[in-house]
């Protein structure tokens, strides 16, 4: 018997991810939210339309929304706690509509990261295996940015940063587009802020190989000379000007 899981974005009813008899998966949005002129898109991979999408082309988005629920819990035991406590970018403090309006509450903010919007799962996120190159990274923030001249620059000073930190874990997954905004003309796509930086090459039982090349090479320590730049560079899209 199929199973069916509704999909809500906040409040309101978007979808149903269906998984059939045999495991596989596919995703369709509601007709109530189709017709609802706020309606917006949950992931740059699976736009707005009566479209039934097929597990390869749903399997991206969702696959990262699913909380790895056992790894955080075994991290929480191995330290004693029953929670890691952070300030979340992605949560924003609002009133509520309906009385008591003074009322404050956490309101979560959509968000997909570099692997979710192309619709690449998660096992597949460093670029050797399938994930997103910097390239596709760049035009990724050029489509889909609400200020392109802002976020692609921010991106380029925070490659450069991770490669002078030695994070070589900087995959797909550890860049996001932040969504805010409710409905179509008011929702703004930015390039969110930058998480999980870490120093890696100073673990020395972890891989110098980075996560995505820069100038053709993996390897950090081939990348310090002007030429691997300047390959770089080269596959980099302009950032672009104001107004264009």
């Amino acid at each position: 018997m199929p199973k069916t899981l509704d999909v809500y974005l906040r409040y309101d009813l978007v979808g149903r991810l269906v998984q059939d008899d045999h495991g596989d998966l596919t995703f369709s949005y509601a007709d109530g939210w189709l017709e609802n002129a706020a309606a917006v898109p949950l992931s740059q991979s699976l736009p707005l339309g009566k479209e039934i999408f097929s597990r390869k082309q749903c399997r991206g988005f969702f696959a990262g929304v699913l909380p790895e629920q056992g790894i955080r819990e075994n991290i929480a035991r191995i330290f004693g706690i029953s929670a890691k406590l952070v300030e979340r970018y992605d949560r924003k403090t609002a009133l509520r509509a309906l009385p008591p309006s003074d009322w404050p509450y956490t309101k979560r903010l959509h968000q997909e990261d570099f692997c979710q919007a192309p619709g690449i799962v998660p096992e597949l996120k460093y670029q050797n295996e399938g994930g997103p190159s910097l390239k596709q990274c760049f035009d990724l923030l050029r489509e889909a940015s609400d200020v392109p001249v802002v976020d692609i620059l921010a991106l380029l000073k925070a490659v450069i940063s991770n490669f002078l930190i030695g994070n070589h874990d900087a995959h797909g997954k550890n860049f996001s587009l932040l969504y805010s905004g409710e409905t179509v003309l008011g929702r703004v796509t930015r390039l969110a802020p930058f998480y999980d930086l870490v120093s890696t090459v100073y673990y020395f039982e972890l891989t110098k190989k980075m996560a995505m090349k820069i100038g053709g090479e993996y390897m950090s320590d081939h990348t310090w000379f002007s030429r691997t730049w300047r390959t770089a560079s080269n596959n980099m899209p302009p950032v672009p000007q104001a107004g264009s």
